[in-house]
């Protein structure tokens, strides 16, 4: 496929055209139903992409000078981690609904939270630096890692981390219950395990992805 403006038009328009399509099964699900903290945190993970990604695409697709760069390559990070923090939001609720509210899971999640949004601030601050064009005047705003620095893939392992400590508590959590119930697990438990292991996997992959992604660049430039 041709790389053209046409055609990354096709893909922003077809990927926009499937993001409304279950517009009818939120409105009934989530628009229609009473207001919750994770009402207001899935509808900020769902669309704060559509207003950040075209941000992010001016930023990493299309070329720019060195001194825009220099002011602006922070700026697609610090917009695109909230919406994995939402994410995260919506899986702390859950995670503290499955452990029957209690109150110190909360304030366990809660303190893993803020040290990963701390960190994610923290790497974005202070530990990027420009990635350099090749052979170029200009070209795209990517971040790198400082020199003998790895925070920038920390970035996205720490999210990693958080997903996998919530994701052993809950299958840790499913066993004991099915253990004391004597028999197999409710479909309320069998669903949250398997499609909660599923995207777990599938968000780790995806970050994963990104940190190696940004090594290599370091590598090339190196």
């Amino acid at each position: 496929m041709p790389d053209t403006i046409e055609t990354a038009q096709h893909f922003i328009f077809v990927t926009q055209i499937h993001f409304c399509e279950p517009f009818k099964l939120t409105l009934t699900q989530i628009w229609k139903t009473s207001w919750t903290p994770v009402k207001i945190a899935y509808i900020f993970c769902r669309y704060w992409v559509i207003a950040v990604v075209p941000y992010l695409l001016w930023a990493f697709c299309v070329d720019h000078s060195w001194e825009t760069c220099e002011r602006v390559y922070r700026i697609p990070v610090a917009l695109a981690m909230w919406n994995q923090v939402s994410a995260e939001v919506i899986l702390l609720i859950r995670t503290y609904a499955f452990f029957n509210r209690n109150i110190y899971i909360l304030a366990f999640l809660l303190s893993a939270l803020a040290g990963l949004v701390a960190y994610q601030l923290f790497v974005d601050i202070s530990e990027m630096l420009p990635l350099p064009f090749l052979n170029s005047e200009i070209g795209p705003c990517l971040p790198m890692s400082k020199p003998h620095s790895a925070h920038l893939l920390g970035f996205f392992i720490a999210p990693l981390l958080y997903d996998t400590i919530v994701t052993v508590m809950t299958v840790t959590k499913a066993i004991m219950i099915r253990r004391r119930s004597g028999g197999p697990s409710s479909r309320l438990i069998q669903t949250f395990l398997r499609e909660g292991v599923f995207y777990y996997l599938l968000i780790s992959i995806a970050n994963l992805i990104n940190g190696i992604f940004y090594l290599q660049c370091v590598g090339n430039v190196m």
